[in-house]
């Protein structure tokens, strides 16, 4: 792992946030003293503090930035970017990202930050053998080369519109549902779970919506207990 020193440590107030929190070149974040206005039109004093960083699932440290009571999480390896490293007048930054020189996405000291395109970003970690680049072209699937269902389709324009417009339990998607009272007495079985959610809505069992009451009949299956006085099962 490569080391990077910086004998001073900047801070910058960081941008739309001045006068709350900053950033250094280091990668640290801080909120500083300041006072504020309840709302009981009260002035509070609030004692500036350095920020706890939170590592997201991916491995980034994040911080929330809050003003006006609005909260929003940013990476801070991004912050630190955007307020100490140049940015060409040509670069959009919305279509850039911020690399690790030494792989490590906790290191968000300056000197290990640059920018780079999402496809640099990927060829720099796929070096050193941290992220493999995946082929979506489909070669590697045995039927790459068998045009004849996407010839049929073609060539059958009208029978391939009314393919796409079925629903999914016509395409063979769906699971089929049965229906069990609360004493585990069979009712019936829908060929997918919105044809479950119409009976119980026709029989007035509930007023929720469509979405609501196929999620919480989901639920139900997979954790094995009652929606509505009833039971579910699934049948692959």
């Amino acid at each position: 792992m490569e080391e990077y020193t910086i004998e001073k440590e900047i801070w910058k107030d960081i941008k739309e946030y001045e006068g709350i929190y900053q950033v250094s070149n280091l990668g640290r974040i801080k909120s500083l003293d300041r006072y504020v206005t309840r709302s009981d039109g009260g002035v509070q004093f609030i004692k500036g503090r350095f920020i706890k960083p939170i590592q997201s699932p991916d491995g980034y440290l994040t911080f929330k930035l809050c003003r006006n009571n609005k909260q929003r999480t940013v990476r801070i390896h991004r912050i630190v970017a955007m307020h100490f490293l140049d940015v060409p007048k040509h670069m959009n930054l919305e279509n850039y990202e911020v690399n690790h020189k030494d792989y490590d996405r906790t290191n968000n000291c300056v000197d290990n930050l640059e920018w780079c395109t999402h496809q640099e970003n990927i060829e720099y970690s796929s070096s050193s053998g941290r992220y493999k680049i995946r082929d979506f072209s489909g070669k590697n699937n045995p039927n790459y080369n068998n045009h004849v269902l996407s010839d049929y389709y073609k060539n059958n324009p009208e029978i391939a519109k009314e393919k796409l417009s079925r629903p999914a339990q016509q395409n063979g998607k769906a699971k089929k549902v049965e229906l069990y009272d609360e004493n585990m007495n069979y009712i019936k079985t829908f060929d997918w779970v919105g044809g479950c959610v119409d009976y119980l809505k026709q029989n007035g069992l509930t007023t929720a919506t469509v979405n609501a009451v196929r999620d919480r009949i989901r639920i139900a299956i997979k954790e094995n207990r009652k929606y509505l006085n009833h039971y579910f099962k699934d049948i692959a």
